[in-house]
C-alpha cells in the first residue's frame, strides 16, 4: 500500500467516524435532553506503554465522543519514537465515572521499519490494531486509562508473501501486546 493509499484510507475512515460522532445541528449542543445535556468530550491522554518483545515509550492521545447516546469515540494516538495511529472505541459500559471499550480498531503507521512494535523485520505499510480498555474517573474531569491493543501486519500483503511462515509472524504479534496506561483531562 503506498502513501497515498494510506492517506486516502484513513481520511475515509475519520470522515465516516466523525459523521457518526459530532452532531447533526450545531444548536443540539445546548438543548437538554433527559437528565444529562447531549455534547461533545474530548480527553487528553498521556502516559507510557511497554510489551513484549518490544521497548516501552511515551504516548499521547486525544479521544472524541458526543455524550451520552452514542458509544463509540474516535483517537488519535502518537507513541513518541515509534509512530502514529488512528482508532474508533466502542463503549460497552459507561456512567458517570467509568468507561470500558472493546474491540477498539485502528491504523497504525510506524515512522521506519526499525521503530515497528512488533515483528519489525516483516515488509508492512502500517499495522491493524485491535484492542480493549478502561477509562476511571478518580476526579472531576481527571481520568486514568488501561488500553490493550494488539498490533497486527496487514493480512493481505503478509499471507501473500510470506505464505505458511504468516502463522508465526501472527503468533509472535500476538504474544506482544502492549499495554498503555495514561493519565487524561476530559474538556
Amino acid at each position: 500500500m503506498r502513501k497515498s493509499e494510506f492517506v486516502s484510507l484513513v481520511g475515509a475512515c475519520l470522515v465516516s467516524s466523525v459523521v457518526l460522532v459530532c452532531p447533526a445541528r450545531a444548536d443540539a449542543l445546548t438543548l437538554p435532553r433527559g437528565p444529562q445535556i447531549e455534547g461533545i468530550d474530548l480527553l487528553v491522554l498521556v502516559g507510557g506503554g511497554f510489551g513484549y518483545p518490544s521497548e516501552g515509550g511515551v504516548f499521547a492521545s486525544a479521544r472524541l465522543r458526543r455524550l451520552p447516546e452514542v458509544p463509540l469515540a474516535l483517537e488519535a494516538n502518537i507513541f513518541f519514537g515509534s509512530g502514529i495511529g488512528f482508532n474508533v472505541l466502542f463503549d460497552v459500559y459507561r456512567n458517570d465515572w467509568l468507561r470500558v471499550h472493546i474491540l477498539d480498531v485502528g491504523l497504525f503507521r510506524s515512522w521506519t521499519a526499525k521503530t515497528r512494535l512488533t515483528e519489525p523485520e516483516v515488509n508492512r505499510d502500517y499495522d491493524i490494531t485491535f484492542g480493549a480498555g478502561v477509562e476511571w474517573q478518580f476526579a472531576p474531569s481527571w481520568w486514568m486509562t488501561a488500553d490493550f491493543r494488539f498490533f497486527m501486519p496487514d493480512p493481505f500483503r503478509v499471507i501473500g508473501y510470506y505464505g505458511d511462515f504468516a502463522r508465526l509472524i501472527y503468533r509472535n504479534c500476538a504474544a506482544g501486546v502492549q499495554t498503555w496506561i495514561g493519565i487524561g483531562h476530559s474538556f
